[in-house]
């Protein structure tokens, strides 16, 4: 039993400030035409240039708008309004920046780009964080009757989305793959929980193939079983339990905060019997957990690097491509009628006449579907120019 990966899985915070009014209508003008197009723009904004991602939609809770800023970057929610005294802005790192920059870097990014921005910020809040550990285990072998929570606690348990018994203090969710359990949740945000589950799985179902890279393991490797602890604490937990609000807070005290949640909640090793639980021995998993939890989470990073990410991304993208592009051509032939040989002597001239004709006619469709294209994949693809809307710069 190792541990392969460990980080900051998630953090969320909102922040006291306001873009200007050039932004804001910059952002407007890009949303209208996010909504046309049902997906994203790309534009530059701001007295520095950032190159965002405008989406169709707002966020929940006022925000207008929605920005983001590709696989490495971060999600923002912005409201429409300049007051800077008023919480107008909203933020999401992605597991991904976290895992590439570290923490720390990567909280600096979201200032150095809300300054490019031209963002005036008073304050920040913390609301959510998690903290994850991958560990690669021999077998699999995640047992719900292993943890142990407060006698007083309540339990509320799903299995196959429904629901069984119900409970306040603890929530308590299964979540099964045939015979094997996949996932066990306890908790329940904005408190606290622990999740623990398939991450090899999850990795592959989300096509997040740069964890096998934060790992140093093919996606190949056989018997490869790779079981996530993950620790979430949400702005119940961090705020009225532990005061803990800022980046300051968050480097005195995250630690003491994960340590509490896995002593509060135990898994044991299997097959004791000792009718007082509070004597039963760790399992060896949770002392994994415990032991690597008395070190400085805040100095953990992986080895994986922001290039690294872009560049699995990339070439998933190319591989989703390729496939469509091979599905619809040979779809094509069987429309024509070819035979196996029809279409293998014919099919590639037919495409080649296909892409020459559509260029050569000067089709402004085409075009307007490569720029398109091109800006939904800028953060993921080669550098390319965005476009600056009236009062972006």
């Amino acid at each position: 039993m190792e541990i392969l990966y460990s980080g900051f899985d998630t953090i969320d915070f909102s922040i006291q400030g306001a873009l200007p009014a050039t932004v804001l209508d910059c952002l407007s003008e890009a949303k209208i035409e996010a909504e046309k197009r049902q997906g994203v723009v790309l534009i530059n904004a701001g007295p520095e240039d950032i190159p965002i991602h405008v989406h169709e939609s707002g966020m929940g809770g006022g925000f207008a708008f929605r920005i983001s800023t590709g696989p490495t970057g971060e999600i923002i929610g912005i409201k429409k309004n300049t007051d800077p005294q008023q919480w107008n802005i909203t933020v999401s790192i992605r597991a991904a920046a976290l895992a590439s920059y570290g923490w720390q870097q990567a909280v600096q990014n979201v200032w150095d780009r809300l300054h490019g921005l031209g963002a005036r910020i008073l304050s920040h809040s913390i609301r959510r964080t998690d903290y994850a550990i991958d560990i690669r285990t021999p077998v699999w072998d995640l047992r719900q009757d292993s943890f142990v929570t407060h006698a007083r606690s309540t339990v509320q348990t799903y299995r196959n989305d429904r629901k069984a018994d119900a409970g306040k203090e603890r929530v308590e969710y299964t979540a099964h793959k045939g015979d094997r359990l996949a996932t066990v949740m306890i908790g329940k945000m904005p408190g606290r929980q622990i999740i623990v589950y398939d991450k090899r799985a999850a990795a592959i179902v989300k096509r997040e193939y740069f964890w096998f890279a934060a790992w140093d393991l093919p996606r190949d490797t056989p018997d490869l079983e790779v079981m996530r602890v993950e620790l979430r604490a949400g702005k119940t937990e961090l705020t009225n339990r532990w005061r803990i609000k800022t980046f300051d807070d968050f480097e005195n005290s995250i630690g003491d905060v994960f340590e509490k949640l896995t002593t509060d909640v135990r898994y044991i090793a299997p097959g004791q019997t000792d009718s007082n639980v509070t004597r039963q021995r760790l399992d060896s998993l949770w002392i994994l957990v415990k032991e690597h939890l008395a070190k400085n989470l805040l100095e953990m990073r992986s080895g994986l690097t922001p290039d690294q990410v872009k560049e699995i991304k990339r070439e998933e993208a190319i591989k989703i491509y390729e496939s469509l592009v091979l599905g619809n051509a040979f779809s094509l032939a069987v429309v024509h009628g070819f035979t196996d040989k029809e279409t293998e002597d014919r099919l590639p001239q037919i495409l080649a006449d296909n892409c020459a004709a559509a260029f050569h006619d000067n089709n402004n469709k085409i075009t307007k579907s490569m720029r398109n294209t091109r800006e939904r994949l800028h953060f993921v693809s080669h550098d390319i120019a965005s476009r600056n809307f009236p009062g972006a710069a």
